[in-house]
């Protein structure tokens, strides 16, 4: 996540079912799924945590992501 406070996208890869999120960085990530929220209404992954789903039931999912630091790294496992 190169810039602090700035929504970007991500997009899993067809039908997957599980994945897990992974801050590594020293910022607050927030995390949403309709684009233009991830600002207003998210909710907060924080340095060292991780954040999973599983049972997910659509072809395609993308979220929205923030960090309050830029240079932050997060890291994306998914499975199909």
């Amino acid at each position: 996540i190169a810039a602090a406070n700035v929504e970007q996208s991500f997009t899993l890869p067809s039908n997957t079912k599980r994945f897990v999120l992974k801050n590594r960085g020293a910022g607050l990530l927030k995390l949403a799924y309709d684009a233009g929220t991830s600002g207003t209404t998210w909710w907060t992954v924080e340095p060292g945590t991780t954040y999973d789903e599983s049972e997910i039931r659509k072809d395609s999912l993308t979220f929205y992501i923030q960090s309050s630091n830029g240079s932050d790294v997060l890291e994306i496992i998914s499975w199909s």
